[in-house]
């Protein structure tokens, strides 16, 4: 079970990380791994949630320049 929690933890830190570097985008990146270890319909949700809070984290950052 902490294995899954770290494969999880490490494939929203990568996607998000990469969104932040070239845009690719958290749902590219870890959708597919959340998807093989939660469930397709858990995984996918998962990562719209997290796509809207790294949206909301970008956006906030950029504004303050």
């Amino acid at each position: 079970m902490l294995t899954i929690a770290l494969v999880i933890v490490a494939a929203i830190l990568i996607g998000a990380f990469f969104q932040r570097i070239s845009g690719l985008g958290v749902g590219l990146v870890g959708g597919p791994v959340l998807s093989l270890f939660l469930g397709p319909v858990a995984g996918i949700t998962m990562v719209n949630g997290l796509s809207i809070v790294n949206a909301v984290n970008n956006a906030w950052a950029v504004q303050a320049d």
